[in-house]
């Protein structure tokens, strides 16, 4: 699978859009999942991201990566580099809905979306003002053959956290 597979995809999809979020900090603590904070677009919005050490992220131009790629490889097959601070993540989002008359309601509600190649269960936190919004996320999977041919990006795997 490319970047130019998820442009793709993006393109065909009337709900989806490409989005980029930057990695900003990865916390990695023994036994315990890995805090990755990431921002997205033009916004900056931070949001910090648990997940399994083996757990694999798309990063634009260089494929697969993960916080432990032998791990990675050892549970899912999958040949991925180190993630680090400064990659940029290739999401899939929600595009936004047509603009929606104004209300007096003060409900905060986001959506965050990222890809990935395996099922596993994830957390993700936005961060508005003070407030700390939590989602848990999970996702399902893709038999490894399908991320070898392009023909099956519109079949990619995406984890929707509300």
């Amino acid at each position: 699978m490319s970047t130019k597979d998820f442009v793709h995809l993006a393109e065909k999809s009337p709900a989806l859009r490409l989005a980029e979020s930057t990695v900003v900090k990865i916390e990695a603590v023994k036994d315990r999942p890995v805090t990755i904070t990431l921002t997205y677009d033009q916004i900056r919005a931070q949001v910090e991201v648990d997940s399994t050490p083996d757990h694999p992220y798309f990063v634009m131009g260089h494929g697969w990566a993960s916080c432990n790629p032998d791990r990675t490889f050892h549970c899912y097959g999958l040949k991925v580099h180190k993630l680090q601070v400064e990659d940029v993540l290739v999401s899939l989002t929600p595009r936004e809905p047509a603009a929606q008359p104004a209300s007096t309601s003060t409900a905060f509600r986001s959506t965050t979306s990222m890809t990935t190649a395996t099922t596993t269960a994830m957390s993700a936190r936005q961060y508005s003002g003070n407030a700390a919004v939590t989602s848990t996320v999970t996702s399902a999977t893709i038999p490894s053959n399908h991320f070898l041919s392009p023909a099956s990006s519109p079949q990619a795997n995406v984890v929707l956290a509300s």
